[in-house]
C-alpha cells in the first residue's frame, strides 16, 4: 500500500473535493484522482461518494481514513526519527486550544516551543471542545489545551459538577484550574478588602446581563445557581465573542460573567468591578489532553512537554500576582 496513495485520500476527505486537495497539496488534479483510484482498485471498494457539492467518504472510506492517518503519521515517526541523530527533535506538531484561552497561550507557547526545538514546525490552532475532540480522534491534531469539567463551590464544599466531555482513550494532563467571576464597569459593593468580594444573588436581578450561549457550560452553571437561589436572571443577550463581551461590559451597556484569566489579559489596568455571587466559587479546570499515538513522536512529547511547562508556570504566576 503507496504511502502517497493514503496521503491523497486523507488529503481529499479533509478538503472534501478532489480539485480543492489537490491546490492545496500542490499536485496535478489528474495525478491525485489516480492515485485515489489506484487506491480503492486495491483495496476493491469505493472510499467516497461523489456529488455536485464535492465526495464524501463511504462507510469503507471512513475505516480507511482512520487507519490511513495513523499510518501516514507511523511513516513520517520513522523519518523523524532518522533526521533526529543530532539529538534535536524534528517534525511538524498540530496543537489546538479553545477560542477563550487561545490569545492568552497561544504567543507564549509559539514562542517556548520554536525558542527551544527550531527543528519543530508547530501548527497551532483554536476551536470549540467538539471540533478539538473531533480533530484529536481523526488525528488531526497532536494535543489540544482544553476545559475538562466546572464545579461550584458553596463556602469550600463542592455542591455541582459538571463533566464537560468523557474520553478515556485519550491522555489527560491537568494544568491548572481559573475561577469564573461576575463582572461589572461600576462598584456594587463598598466592601474595601482586598480580593474578590461576594454580592447578594438578588442583585443580579437588577442588572442586564449578556453572557454564553445559552447551551454553553458557563452560562448553565450561572442559570444553576439562579435556580438553587430562586432568582430569575436578566439575560438581554448571549454572544461566544469573549471580546465583544468584555467590550460591551467595559461600556456599561450590561454586565457578565467570565474566566478571571481572560478578565486578567484583557483588563491588566484593573478598570473593571468582579466578584462572587453569594459567596459561590464557580472553578474550571484545564487540561491538556493527548492523542493515544502522541507516544510515536520524540517531537509530539517535546511539544506536550513544553506546553505543560508553559501553561503551569506562566499562567499559574500570573493567577498568583493577580
Amino acid at each position: 500500500m503507496d504511502i502517497k496513495h493514503l496521503n491523497a485520500l486523507i488529503a481529499i476527505a479533509e478538503a472534501g473535493s478532489i480539485s480543492r486537495a489537490a491546490e492545496q497539496i500542490y499536485i496535478a488534479q489528474p495525478a491525485l484522482s489516480n492515485r485515489l483510484g489506484a487506491l480503492e482498485d486495491e483495496l476493491g471498494v469505493k472510499l467516497f461518494v461523489r456529488s455536485h457539492k464535492g465526495v464524501t467518504l463511504t462507510d469503507a472510506g471512513q475505516k480507511v481514513y482512520a487507519h490511513a492517518k495513523v499510518i501516514v503519521k507511523s511513516a513520517n515517526a520513522v523519518l523523524e526519527d532518522v533526521k533526529e541523530s543530532t539529538g534535536q527533535p524534528v517534525g511538524n506538531v498540530a496543537v489546538g486550544c479553545q477560542h477563550s484561552l487561545a490569545g492568552i497561550i497561544g504567543a507564549g507557547i509559539m514562542q517556548q516551543v520554536v525558542g527551544r526545538y527550531p527543528g519543530i514546525k508547530l501548527d497551532f490552532r483554536s476551536g470549540n471542545t467538539e471540533e478539538l475532540f473531533k480533530s484529536l480522534s481523526n488525528s488531526n491534531i497532536d494535543m489540544a489545551v482544553v476545559h475538562k469539567d466546572v464545579s461550584i463551590y458553596k463556602d469550600d464544599e463542592k455542591v455541582h459538577m459538571e463533566s464537560l466531555f468523557t474520553a478515556s482513550a485519550l491522555e489527560h494532563h491537568p494544568l491548572f484550574e481559573e475561577e469564573i467571576l461576575f463582572v461589572s464597569s461600576e462598584a456594587l459593593t463598598d466592601q474595601k478588602q482586598p480580593g474578590v468580594s461576594s454580592i447578594p444573588i438578588e442583585a443580579l436581578k437588577q442588572v442586564r446581563l449578556v453572557v454564553p450561549p445559552i447551551n454553553h457550560a458557563i452560562t448553565r452553571n450561572l442559570d444553576w445557581i439562579a435556580s438553587a437561589g430562586g432568582v430569575e436572571m436578566n439575560y438581554i443577550g448571549h454572544s461566544d465573542s469573549v471580546d465583544l463581551i468584555f467590550k460591551l461590559v467595559a461600556s456599561g451597556f450590561c454586565c457578565s460573567i467570565l474566566p478571571r484569566q481572560t478578565i486578567n489579559d484583557l483588563d491588566p489596568e484593573g478598570n473593571l468591578h468582579y466578584y462572587r455571587i453569594d459567596n459561590y466559587r464557580i472553578m474550571r479546570s484545564i487540561t491538556l489532553c493527548c492523542s493515544p499515538y502522541l507516544h510515536m513522536h520524540s517531537s509530539s512529547t517535546a511539544v506536550k512537554d513544553g506546553v505543560i511547562e508553559f501553561v503551569r508556570q506562566e499562567l499559574v504566576e500570573q493567577k498568583t500576582s493577580s
